[in-house]
């Protein structure tokens, strides 16, 4: 992957996590920026926040590229409770590019994605869950770089969907986006394919009138022998396309509306979607793709997933 792709100024993303916890929101006053998350913060890059509850009340955990987390030795994962940082265990031996709740039947637990294959010391190859006390392995892991995070119940069940470059999960053959319902992994079709292999970056649910399902972006050009380019939609029994797609890849995709109705946008690296001109950001509105204002000058919309701060709504609702 490269890393340009997401490339933004950590401080930043640290400013954000200060907005994201129930503490923030017992001042009476107007919103404002702050930079004191625990000073002197993260010392490398954020790419991705949630919020859970490990049992000790609702915190935000981080995980990127960093080591410390203030003073504390936390190796690419932290929690911050409002008042401090503190390390999970021992951390990752690599990168952390997702982290997400998700209700596996064990009361609960964050999951941490990556490009990592220790987990607290733990085997972990690519993946790994945190039960608020240690680390363990999730089915055996993937064979590539875990991306994105997405819990969604596809119609059999609440699981969660993994996507990155990766072929296999846990031994059975998933090409670029896999199922975990807690006790085990299962294929989305034939998956997703181009040229450069699987290359899943992102994942959102979003309905089209016709139900919720899970859609997907990234480097990829098929679905199964269905051509999809860059984004598809799979509704648990099936892919599709969203009219030809983009000419690029999609790294990032978010549900909105804007007063017309609630529609899929999607950022990345194409200039075209549906064949309309559309410089980096389209939205489709379930039949069709169209530009959002101009556009922008450059793929800097890549950096919104890495801010995406996911709400705790309670035990048995883990998003």
């Amino acid at each position: 992957m490269s890393e340009g792709r997401y490339a933004f100024t950590p401080v930043l993303s640290v400013a954000l996590m200060s907005l994201a916890l129930p503490t923030a929101f017992a001042q009476p006053c107007e919103p404002t920026w702050s930079g004191s998350v625990g000073v002197p913060g993260l010392n490398d890059t954020v790419w991705r926040m949630t919020v859970f509850d490990d049992g000790t009340g609702a915190a935000v955990y981080a995980g990127g590229d960093f080591t410390l987390a203030g003073d504390v030795v936390a190796n690419r994962i932290a929690k911050w409770d409002g008042r401090a940082w503190s390390a999970l265990g021992a951390g990752m031996n690599d990168r952390v590019f997702a982290v997400n709740a998700f209700d596996d039947g064990s009361d609960g637990c964050l999951y941490a994605g990556g490009s990592f294959t220790e987990a607290g010391g733990v085997l972990a190859t690519h993946i790994a869950k945190w039960n608020g006390y240690g680390w363990s392995g999730v089915g055996g892991g993937t064979d590539g770089v875990v991306y994105r995070f997405c819990v969604f119940d596809d119609g059999t069940g609440r699981a969660l969907y993994v996507s990155g470059a990766f072929t296999e999960a846990g031994g059975v053959p998933a090409s670029g986006v896999a199922r975990w319902n807690g006790t085990a992994w299962s294929p989305l079709g034939d998956g997703l394919s181009g040229e450069a292999g699987p290359h899943v970056e992102a994942l959102a649910i979003y309905d089209d009138g016709s139900g919720p399902a899970l859609y997907a972006g990234g480097d990829f050009t098929h679905a199964g022998d269905l051509e999809v380019n860059g984004i598809a939609k799979w509704d648990g029994s099936a892919w599709s396309a969203l009219g030809s797609g983009v000419d690029g890849g999609v790294w990032t995709l978010m549900v909105f509306d804007d007063g017309n109705g609630s529609a899929l946008y999607a950022g990345g690296h194409f200039q075209e979607a549906g064949g309309v001109g559309a410089n980096y950001i389209a939205k489709w509105d379930g039949n069709e793709w169209s530009a959002v204002g101009g556009g922008v000058s450059s793929t800097a919309v890549n950096i919104i997933p890495s801010f995406a701060v996911t709400a705790w709504l309670g035990p048995g609702s883990l998003e």
